[in-house]
């Protein structure tokens, strides 16, 4: 379901109300009137690989993975998406004529979709909304840097214990402050990791039985975080 954001009365993350803070009263009306809020079911491709990009993404709730299809067809995930965060802007800012990866929804999404040519005119004279994204394709950066060397150093073992790390990061935890709130399937959890579903799977059920993780079904809890940092880091 999709409707424009200047109409809708689906609360707004307080991410994207920092960025219309940056914004005069008539460029906030440009932007809202440009921009449309959709429904995504799990499962549901935002974009693909190789599709042309015409709209900066924002996700206001729910749940994202960026994906990239590699040799022998292998799919990885390369980034989680946050809530109350852009996506799409790589393809925005370095001008690309094609997404150079896929976004997938894992859990429902509300996906707010704005005009790549408003926010470029946005941007060219707006210095903050600038460096925010200067600031965040920064961050991203340094992540993904960060996760090339795990998934090309580190054994196993270290490999899934950083895959429950980056997912406890980027979407917290439930009130118990153990149960990851990203309920991910096997697979997906394999393909962020660099990994088959069987290692998957082994090494996963060994985390259980050494007492740093609970599992039931998609669930996971994190028993021993400490332990679980150290597996990380020895790789």
């Amino acid at each position: 379901m999709e409707e424009s954001l200047l109409i809708s009365t689906a609360p707004i993350s307080p991410k994207l109300m920092e960025v219309l803070a940056m914004l005069n009263d008539e460029d906030q009306k440009l932007l809202m009137g440009n921009s449309t809020i959709t429904k995504y079911p799990p499962g549901s491709i935002i974009y693909a690989e190789g599709e042309a990009p015409k709209e900066l993404l924002f996700l206001n709730s729910g749940k994202v993975k960026i994906t990239k299809i590699g040799n022998s067809n292998k799919k990885q995930i390369i980034r989680l998406i946050k809530q109350g965060w852009f996506f799409g802007y790589r393809a925005l800012l370095a001008e690309d004529h094609f997404y150079q990866a896929s976004a997938e929804v894992f859990e429902e999404a509300q996906i707010i979709s704005i005009s790549m040519g408003v926010i470029n005119e946005l941007i060219s004279k707006n210095l903050k909304l600038s460096n925010l994204f200067i600031h965040i394709l920064a961050s991203d950066l340094a992540k993904s840097n960060e996760h090339t060397v795990t998934l090309t150093q580190k054994h196993l073992r270290g490999r899934l214990a950083n895959a429950l790390l980056i997912l406890e990061e980027t979407y917290g935890v439930e009130k118990d402050g153990k149960t990851l709130s990203a309920r991910m399937p096997r697979g997906d959890l394999a393909e962020l990791a660099n990994m088959n579903i069987a290692n998957t799977s082994r090494v996963i059920g060994e985390f259980a039985q050494e007492g740093i993780v609970n599992v039931f079904r998609r669930t996971v809890s994190i028993l021993d975080k400490k332990a679980l940092q150290h597996i990380s880091e020895i790789g």
